[in-house]
């Protein structure tokens, strides 16, 4: 009797309990939840795809903001100097390509790419780092032999003087940083710029466009964060021009040019 309720007890619980319900579906309903799962994820493709197509226009628009706003007076007037004395360089030294060619070549390249960054405001930083890049260049042409340090004993002075009574009190964020290590560029680069062991034509040329150098970039540190200086313009460009023109003719005239007439010379006598 006991096994009997037993059974007749779980029969009971058994029909009281909801039973599972099972749809079956059709083969167009089938058909139709397919296509619709891959409408959610082709739109999600879609919207993935549009995110990046947005990312670029907002790039390209960028871009082309940069172009509009380009003064391209102003950057025909200051790169196109500089590329001609690339293309004249290249143009004299077609027969004799050596180290100090080189290296002037890539100063006057990068002083162009400094050139452009100046035209737009923003990128005062950038341009400061491809000339201080040119400086390097210049440097490397120059070499370090024979040292020399008498003049540098005569800059380093000059330039703290201007750095820490005029510059530094105007100067605020990483310029307080940036400005003294690119002083200290511009002073090395005038330094072996005026002991550069070329023939006196080359080394009259080398020396003086590196003291152009040196008061073109004074000059403009001091009107763009001081004060405003008469005839700004006008001294910077000038002196900025006589410097790339001078390194050039350097260049045209310098040591590795001037050894093969010697040689010459000295074996017809």
């Amino acid at each position: 009797m006991r096994i009997k309720k037993n059974l007749a007890n779980q029969s009971f619980l058994s029909a009281s309990l909801p039973r599972p319900t099972f749809t079956s579906y059709s083969e167009p309903d089938r058909k139709e939840f397919a296509a619709s799962n891959g409408r959610e994820k082709g739109s999600a493709t879609v919207a993935d795809s549009e995110v990046d197509s947005s990312r670029l226009s907002e790039a390209m628009g960028s871009v082309s903001y940069l172009l509009r706003g380009a003064k391209w007076g102003s950057m025909l007037s200051k790169c196109l100097p500089v590329f001609l004395c690339c293309v004249y360089l290249l143009y004299r030294t077609s027969h004799q390509w050596g180290r100090y060619q080189k290296l002037i070549l890539a100063g006057l390249l990068l002083s162009s790419l400094g050139d452009a960054c100046l035209i737009y405001p923003g990128l005062f930083i950038l341009g400061m780092a491809f000339f201080a890049a040119a400086h390097i260049s210049y440097i490397c042409a120059f070499g370090w032999s024979p040292l020399n340090p008498v003049p540098l004993a005569v800059i380093l002075p000059v330039e703290g003087l201007i750095f820490f009574t005029v510059l530094l009190p105007e100067l605020d964020g990483l310029l307080v940083f940036l400005i003294p290590l690119y002083i200290l560029l511009l002073g090395t680069m005038v330094w072996r710029s005026l002991v550069v062991p070329l023939p006196r034509g080359a080394w009259i040329c080398a020396a003086t466009g590196g003291v152009s150098f040196m008061v073109s970039d004074t000059t403009l540190a001091v009107d763009k964060f001081c004060t405003p200086l008469p005839y700004a313009e006008a001294l910077i460009m000038g002196t900025y021009y006589l410097a790339q023109i001078l390194l050039t003719l350097s260049a045209t005239d310098g040591r590795e040019q001037r050894r093969e007439p010697r040689k010459k010379k000295h074996a017809q006598n």
